[in-house]
């Protein structure tokens, strides 16, 4: 609703090859435009309109969702446009549900690893510069948001028509405010809207994505890899100063806390983290690695014994119910 959409059809010498949408850009703060192949029959003109709407969707949000402070909301409109750019290609049909649960999936494990290593809630993150975790948290937390949404409303309502009430309240003006954006979801079917940011925004608690899966008929589970894991991490490039330790995971068990200088690895002398995965190539889970750290100027040996990589893993259930399949079929044309 923000922009006037003009449109060019055009044909070059390779008309026949591309045959689709060819380029797109902003003309101002209220208008676009794009370059349409003359190839494109009207059966796909539908789903390259949707591929117009999708590239717009990066020039819309910024400039019409912007929150009335900097820094408080802003995690916000970042988050939206990174769930809308996965979520609208299996709306338009590039991904199927398998690559969409997929992709899904990557971008929990992604967030699930750096809550446990940063240990921060995303109000922490947004006073460090260049945090990357950032937007994947707020990645998770829009996720959440729409998929509670629709559950909550029986796919009624979605962040679709947050989008909307926020471009109607105030769109091209000053910008909303906190409790003017946890209003609106309130008001469209999300009452448990206060819970999740305290819990998830406001403190470092793990999202419990499982509840928003549910409802679809998908399940969470923690799946075992063919990888090893270690359990820590270090913190990169020549400093190789333990800065996380996986609760309960191998180098706990090992004896390996935070602060710790690796030293060896395998006998081997380590002078950068990439040395780390290069020494243990060709190990298995249940092998045993002999690791030396630096400790308060001492050095301490030790013996780590290697476990399988852990991910988790969304699928549909195998005993979904009819109406868990028709929650999914309107989780994924809300509009």
């Amino acid at each position: 609703p923000a922009h006037r959409i003009s449109m060019s059809i055009f044909g070059t010498p390779n008309s026949g090859e591309t045959a689709g949408f060819n380029s797109f850009g902003a003309v101002g703060k209220r208008s676009f435009n794009c370059l349409l192949d003359e190839q494109v029959g009207t059966d796909k003109l539908g789903l390259q309109m949707g591929l117009i709407a999708y590239n717009l969707l990066s020039f819309w949000t910024p400039g019409y969702f912007r929150p009335a402070t900097t820094g408080t909301l802003d995690w916000f409109t970042t988050a939206l446009l990174n769930y809308y750019q996965l979520k609208t290609m299996l709306t338009l049909g590039f991904t199927d549900d398998s690559e969409y649960l997929s992709n899904l999936s990557k971008a929990y494990n992604t967030y699930v690893d750096a809550l446990s290593r940063r240990g921060l809630a995303m109000n922490a993150l947004l006073q460090l510069p260049n945090s990357n975790e950032r937007s994947m948290y707020g990645f998770m937390l829009a996720a959440t948001f729409d998929m509670l949404l629709v559950a909550n409303t029986s796919g009624e309502r979605s962040l679709d028509d947050l989008m909307l009430s926020l471009y109607s309240s105030y769109g091209g003006r000053e910008g909303y405010l906190e409790n003017e954006l946890y209003g609106i979801l309130r008001d469209l079917g999300l009452p448990e809207i206060q819970t999740l940011i305290d819990n998830h925004f406001k403190q470092a608690k793990p999202i419990d994505f499982s509840k928003a899966l549910a409802p679809y008929g998908l399940s969470l589970d923690q799946m075992s890899g063919e990888g090893i894991d270690i359990g820590f991490r270090v913190k990169g490039g020549g400093d190789l100063s333990v800065e996380w330790v996986e609760p309960g995971g191998p180098a706990q068990l090992a004896g390996i806390v935070f602060g710790d200088q690796i030293s060896e690895v395998r006998g081997f002398k380590a002078s950068k983290a990439s040395d780390i995965p290069k020494v243990l190539t060709g190990l298995k889970p249940g092998d045993d690695v002999d690791i030396t750290v630096l400790r308060n100027g001492a050095k301490k040996s030790m013996s780590l014994k290697l476990s399988n990589l852990k991910y988790y893993l969304i699928k549909p259930m195998p005993n979904a119910s009819e109406s868990a399949r028709v929650l999914w079929a309107k989780y994924k044309t809300a509009h």
